[in-house]
């Protein structure tokens, strides 16, 4: 399997988008869901058991700025440009994902996609463990969601307060004086051997 870095994999999306389009995609007419320049269309990956919840949103709908903040209460939101949202949206699409959407979150979910645009909602949950045939449409979706997601470079600040790293270079000196030992210990029994 060749991996791709996440930009180019964005870019050969976004390709692969256009050149199917041309031919089969679907038309601006028939979106389920467009994304409207100034509007905020969100799209969230939330793993229930793990509680992680990541989010992407349409660029044209906030200065990145004011996302990547200190007092933004999503941290794990990324900006993708509106083309980028679109396109996920429109894979969306084509799977029959708005027309299978659920009418809300089942008590049961372990992961859940959402897209939120104005008073509107649609969700995808996957209920059971391990990968099922009939989650294939929901897993590819996560995927391509992922995909962007991991491509979408994030400036979250740390405020005026500055990184506290005592704990990390505490840890890393006793990692290093650990191995230091080791390999002494290993130098000595290897010169009582040749002895």
């Amino acid at each position: 399997m060749v991996a791709l870095a996440p930009l180019r994999f964005a870019q050969l999306l976004l390709a692969a988008g256009a050149i199917v389009g041309c031919q089969s995609g679907p038309s601006i007419s028939t979106r389920a869901c467009t994304v409207v320049a100034g509007q905020r269309t969100t799209i969230h990956l939330l793993q229930v058991n793990d509680n992680l919840a990541l989010s992407l949103q349409n660029a044209s709908a906030n200065e990145a700025a004011d996302i990547y903040t200190q007092s933004s209460a999503d941290q794990s939101r990324k900006v993708a440009t509106d083309a980028e949202v679109q396109a996920l949206l429109d894979v969306f699409s084509d799977k029959g994902m708005f027309a299978a959407s659920l009418p809300d979150v089942p008590s049961d979910a372990r992961v859940v996609l959402l897209v939120e645009q104005g008073k509107q909602r649609w969700y995808w949950a996957r209920r059971k463990l391990g990968v099922q045939a009939s989650d294939e449409t929901f897993n590819e979706a996560r995927a391509y969601f992922l995909s962007l997601y991991n491509g979408s470079v994030a400036y979250h600040g740390t405020g005026k307060q500055r990184p506290d790293f005592t704990g990390e270079n505490a840890r890393a000196r006793a990692e290093a004086e650990t191995a230091r030992l080791r390999l002494e210990k290993a130098r000595l029994q290897e010169q009582g051997r040749k002895r």
